[in-house]
């Protein structure tokens, strides 16, 4: 490794270090933002909120809270959201180029891949087996048919094939076979999965923002977010869910089954829940319990 490499990866800790430093005192200030408007006030009344209305019903100012204040933290709670992920995105590179700068094999196989993509290509080639022109890519593959990435490009238009890339072919073709059948057998699994309710609804509060999102009891819920029967670990994945989502003051989507008039069958429905404080306790007001199906 060379001294200049070496003073660069040196700057390029410091770097990261000072921009951690920097992405934690952000996380740290939002925090503490989304405490203040989602907490009730000293006398006991209702938050600021993350979004919610700033005026009362007859559209006058809210006379419980400090207007100016809400409106402070919530513009500056936008600015740290959108300051983190350009930071994020800085952090990724920067340590993408460090990777690099450590494994001199790595840095030699990226500047060998940029020489070639740079090196003048041959002139299109015409396939006469799938009857279109084709080019050749910066590794010697085929570009403009499918499964050129496995195909050498030199090879187009040649009279004879060699057995083993013949058997190169078969091969691969079995290959991918396999992987479509796995993407379908998977794909079934999972429609099979959103059929099946893991939990229910024992109780919804009136005025709630399960009531206002049109949820009822008795309802079976089969999708809740990402969240269906296979990975909700006893509803423990719905609890640490729920307040994440009202600290960014989002809407998760349910899918439930509810019984009809007659209950003799049951409907899918879609419904998208906000969690949020309201009046009573929780941020959802209603009561969940496991399926016992």
């Amino acid at each position: 490794m060379t001294e200049v490499n070496t003073m660069t990866i040196a700057a390029l800790r410091k770097t990261l270090a000072s921009l951690d430093m920097k992405k934690k005192s952000l996380e740290s200030e939002g925090e503490a933002i989304i405490s203040e408007l989602t907490s009730r006030t000293d006398g006991g009344g209702e938050p600021m909120g993350m979004n919610t209305p700033l005026v009362d019903r007859d559209g006058y100012p809210r006379s419980d809270i400090d207007i100016f204040r809400a409106r402070t933290l919530r513009r500056r709670l936008a600015e740290i959201k959108t300051d983190r992920s350009t930071m994020l995105v800085d952090i990724e590179k920067k340590l993408q180029k460090l990777t690099m700068l450590n494994s001199p094999v790595l840095q030699k196989n990226i500047e060998d891949e940029q020489a070639a993509r740079l090196r003048p290509k041959p002139k299109p080639k015409y396939d006469s087996k799938t009857r279109k022109w084709v080019a050749m890519n910066w590794d010697g593959s085929v570009a403009g048919i499918q499964g050129g990435e496995h195909i050498s490009f030199h090879n187009i238009g040649d009279s004879e094939m060699k057995l083993e890339d013949i058997a190169q072919q078969l091969a691969q073709q079995s290959i991918n076979n396999r992987t479509e059948y796995e993407s379908e057998l998977q794909a079934t699994q999972a429609e099979e999965e959103s059929q099946i309710p893991f939990a229910k609804l024992n109780s919804v509060a009136p005025n709630s923002p399960a009531g206002d999102a049109g949820l009822k009891e008795g309802d079976e819920i089969v999708k809740f977010g990402s969240i269906n029967v296979a990975n909700h670990r006893n509803l423990q994945a719905v609890a640490e869910m729920v307040p994440e989502v009202a600290s960014n003051s989002r809407t998760i989507e349910l899918i439930v089954l509810r019984g009809d008039a007659n209950n003799n069958s049951k409907i899918r429905k879609h419904c998208m829940l906000r969690p949020r404080p309201w009046a009573g306790r929780g941020l959802l007001g209603c009561h969940i319990v496991p399926s016992v199906n």
